[in-house]
C-alpha cells in the first residue's frame, strides 16, 4: 500500500498538473485582452476551474491500489517456485531441478563476466 501511494504522489505532479490555464493567460495577454492584475486572475481561475481531472484521478488511484496488490500476488505465485524451502533430490524431480541450477549458474556467471568489463 505504501509503494501505491508513493506511486501516486510521483505520478500526480505529472498527470494532474497542466500549463494550459497558464498558455491561456499569457495568450490573453500578449493580445491585449488582459488590463489589469484582477482581470487576469479571473481568466486563469476560470481556466483552472474549467479543467476535467476526474477521470485521470480516478484512474491514477485504482492504479496505487492495484500495482502493490498485483506485484504482491505475482510474488507470492513466482516466490516458491523460486525460492523453494526445502527441496526433495529423487525421481522425476532430479532433471528439472539440475536445470535451474544450471540456469542460474548460467545467470550468475553472465552478471559476473558483465561486471568486469
Amino acid at each position: 500500500m505504501i509503494l501505491g501511494i508513493v506511486l501516486m504522489n510521483l505520478v500526480s505532479s505529472y498527470l494532474l498538473v497542466s500549463k494550459e490555464p497558464v498558455e491561456i493567460l499569457e495568450n490573453a495577454y500578449k493580445n491585449g485582452e488582459i488590463q489589469n492584475p484582477i482581470e487576469a486572475l479571473i481568466l486563469l481561475e476560470k481556466a483552472r476551474s474549467a479543467q476535467h481531472i476526474g477521470p485521470k484521478l480516478i484512474g491514477l488511484m485504482i492504479l496505487s491500489f492495484v500495482i502493490p496488490f498485483g506485484i504482491s500476488g505475482l510474488a507470492y505465485y513466482f516466490a516458491p517456485r523460486i525460492l523453494s524451502s526445502y527441496i526433495f533430490y529423487w525421481g522425476d524431480y532430479i532433471s528439472l531441478y539440475d536445470k535451474r541450477k544450471n540456469l542460474e549458474l548460467v545467470a550468475k556467471l553472465k552478471v559476473a563476466k558483465a561486471e568486469t568489463e
